[in-house]
């Protein structure tokens, strides 16, 4: 399939409208729930799914003066030195984060939880089984996705929370050691020391990562995985879906939406593959009411 994009306006740092950045030269790539956004300087362009988006978190604040930005299905939070201001679903208590510097700061569907520099997790939110506990740190990364939380202390111990992990409780090692975990769309992973992932949940093809080159980075979605390898390329694993095509090329980062993927290639350039699992047949970006700002060059992705 292909994506139809449809030019939207850009923001300023001052909150004038201007024109859209040119393609390419991003250096930041925040990707979750129905959306993904990059940053340009100062400035910050996004595009959102048109399908199964709550509307209420499409607007970025006309002062883009923030340093960074979390998304999720339902809320959105912009970090200004580690202190999150969130907007979106209020229903759950997802939008009400404290006002605290935090070093990492997570989005589920319902909650969210901040890493202060103390190695300390501080959630927020509705609590549908023990996400918004993750209990005592210190902890050197956690991961935040759907209704669950996972935590890594520094001697590599791996301790999660929540419905998913409830129902699908972790079949690795939680010793491991481990240093650093990612989840979504029924299935989680963790990576060891050694750049090699390992995974569980509802998905038998996600479980099973095939053999790897040193891996810096994983993304899970729903269905699939995808790791930014040592060299810089990316493979995928999973279900036979749209995800598992990934880009040729050199990429830097790389994130998760529900049921896509993006990565920010060492060029500066955005690539998105994939599509969100509740909205098959449309999966367009484009205009949602709330969007103010435009990642032009996605258009230059093709997907399957």
């Amino acid at each position: 399939m292909f994506l139809l994009l449809v030019p939207l306006l850009a923001c300023d740092g001052e909150g004038e409208t201007a024109e859209p950045a040119d393609s390419g030269g991003y250096d930041a790539l925040y990707v979750g729930g129905y959306g993904a956004c990059a940053r340009d300087g100062p400035r910050y362009e996004c595009q959102f799914l048109r399908a199964g988006v709550d509307y209420a978190q499409l607007g970025l604040p006309a002062e883009q003066g923030f340093d960074s930005l979390v998304l999720s299905a339902y809320v959105t939070c912009a970090l200004t030195a580690g202190v999150p201001y969130c907007w979106g679903n209020t229903a759950f208590g997802a939008t009400d984060a404290p006002s605290t510097k935090f070093t990492q700061v997570g989005l589920g569907e319902h909650h969210g939880c901040g890493l202060d520099e103390q190695g300390e997790v501080t959630c927020w939110g509705t609590d549908h089984a023990g996400e918004t506990r993750p209990g005592e740190g210190p902890f050197t990364t956690l991961a935040v996705y759907t209704n669950d939380t996972c935590t890594i202390d520094p001697s590599g111990l791996l301790a999660c929370s929540g419905a998913f992990n409830a129902a699908y409780p972790p079949t690795v090692p939680l010793a491991g050691p481990w240093v650093m975990v990612s989840g979504g769309g029924g299935a989680a992973c963790v990576l060891d020391p050694g750049g090699q992932p390992s995974c569980w949940g509802a998905h038998e093809a996600v479980n099973l990562p095939p053999a790897l080159a040193r891996v810096k980075s994983l993304a899970v979605a729903s269905g699939a995985a995808c790791a930014l390898r040592s060299d810089d390329t990316l493979q995928c694993w999973g279900s036979d879906t749209p995800s598992l095509s990934p880009p040729a090329g050199t990429f830097r980062s790389l994130g998760a939406g529900g049921g896509f993927f993006c990565a920010l290639s060492t060029a500066g350039k955005i690539s998105c593959w994939g599509c969100d699992e509740g909205s098959v047949g449309e999966c367009e970006w484009g205009v949602i009411p709330g969007n103010v700002v435009d990642m032009s060059d996605l258009g230059e992705t093709k997907y399957p």
